[in-house]
């Protein structure tokens, strides 16, 4: 299907093949190159030089635009190019909006995802992105070729059933939707095929019982839910032992992922609400949360391989508010700093890890009022920031040489 879609795409996007007596007639092209720099060339004899060539090949541009007219009608063709070279994405343009087929490709040439856009702008910027509007199927492929997902659009929502699938091509599950909500049951299967998970949803929330089955990720689940909210549920290990479970709302979550603990979290009045733990692979906790109606509140905390914390952020109402604090993995304090409002402020601190002072700094709303930096063991500063002014030389951990940063009016100045 690649090898088509492909040949189809060969007559799609060739900017200047021999002209037929009703082909699209090129008027200029784009060519943009890795240093940014554009050129636009309209005249004919210029333009002859792109007769055949064939612009889903590797070229050595970063973006090529083709305008063409037709009957009085202007369109476009826009690809762009990863490093290497090879062809990263293409779009069809009609009088400068997206209208038509969208395809982005693996760095090694291949399919990544195939689309049809009926609105938006007509460019590959992430924001020109943004406005596009989708309709029919679109297909997403992993980089062997499987597909991993077919979506179903109608004029920019979601409608229809949705279906992923494994790496190697079997269905993962199906989710149905209806004005872009999902509503009916949500289908989960075993590589083999056989059904192992359903979720019902109501107008986007779940409703009614959920189970999954241990051949899923090795944890079997039973849940009830009611709008959305959690009231009943039971989490079992393989061998059916309680690991945990939720009663008329209390209680805590279990979350397994590939057959091994992923998370747990704290469920109250039918919500997440409290803590929220994440575990390694291999064992062991790797990053706990507390959230409070959906945001942040309270500590943070991550941790080393060896348990042992690595890094605490306080947070107030979804912002860092507090001191955040961060240590080695032998236990020593690495750094302490101050925050307000998601911005720095006071006094921040940073040591080495054989327990000499690095730097110092002092910040008012995010900006560097001063700063000085010390070699490991030095105990005079080799640089400093004085009124926003300054240079901050950066070292790391063991006390090798990393960069000098100059500041200027207390922000890093890039002259």
């Amino acid at each position: 299907m690649r090898f088509f879609g492909c040949i189809l795409l060969f007559f799609l996007v060739g900017c200047a093949q021999k002209k037929l007596a009703n082909e699209q007639a090129l008027v200029s092209i784009q060519l943009m190159d890795r240093n940014g720099v554009q050129e636009t060339i309209s005249q004919p004899e210029r333009l002859k030089k792109f007769e055949g060539v064939n612009f889903l090949e590797p070229q050595p541009y970063e973006k090529v635009t083709c305008h063409y007219k037709h009957n009085g009608f202007s369109s476009s063709k826009v690809l762009s190019y990863h490093k290497n070279g090879q062809i990263m994405q293409f779009l069809e343009v009609v009088s400068s909006r997206a209208k038509g087929a969208y395809r982005e490709f693996f760095e090694n040439g291949s399919l990544k995802l195939e689309a049809e856009v009926i609105e938006g702008v007509g460019d590959l910027s992430y924001v020109a992105q943004e406005s596009w509007v989708f309709d029919g199927v679109s297909k997403v492929y992993y980089e062997n070729g499987n597909l991993k997902a077919t979506v179903s659009y109608a004029k920019g929502v979601l409608e229809g059933k949705s279906t992923y699938y494994r790496d190697e091509g079997s269905i993962w599950k199906t989710t149905p939707f209806i004005s872009g909500l999902m509503e009916g049951e949500e289908l989960y299967f075993s590589s083999a095929g056989e059904l192992v998970g359903s979720v019902t949803f109501v107008q986007g929330q779940k409703e009614g019982k959920s189970w999954f089955g241990p051949q899923l990720d090795g944890l079997t689940t039973h849940e009830e839910f009611s709008k959305g909210k959690l009231l009943e549920a039971e989490y079992r290990a393989i061998d059916g032992e309680l690991v945990s479970r939720v009663a008329d709302g209390e209680g805590i979550r279990t979350i397994f992922e590939k057959g091994r603990l992923f998370s747990t979290e704290e469920i109250s009045g039918g919500i997440p609400q409290g803590k929220v733990s994440f575990f390694h692979p291999k064992g062991g906790l790797e990053h706990t949360i507390m959230q409070k109606n959906g945001v942040k509140e309270g500590e943070e905390c991550f941790f080393h391989p060896n348990s042992k914390l690595k890094l605490r952020i306080i947070w107030e109402n979804d912002q860092i508010h507090g001191v955040v604090q961060s240590w080695y993995e032998e236990g020593m304090v690495e750094s302490e700093r101050m925050y307000a409002g998601n911005k720095k402020e006071g006094t921040a601190f940073a040591w080495y890890k054989d327990g000499s002072r690095m730097l110092i700094e002092e910040y008012e709303n995010d900006i560097l009022l001063s700063g000085r930096y010390y070699k490991k063991g030095d105990q005079e500063p080799v640089s400093r920031v004085k009124e926003g002014e300054g240079i901050a030389t950066l070292y790391d951990a063991r006390g090798n040489f990393l960069k000098k940063i100059s500041y200027k009016k207390g922000l890093p100045s890039h002259e």
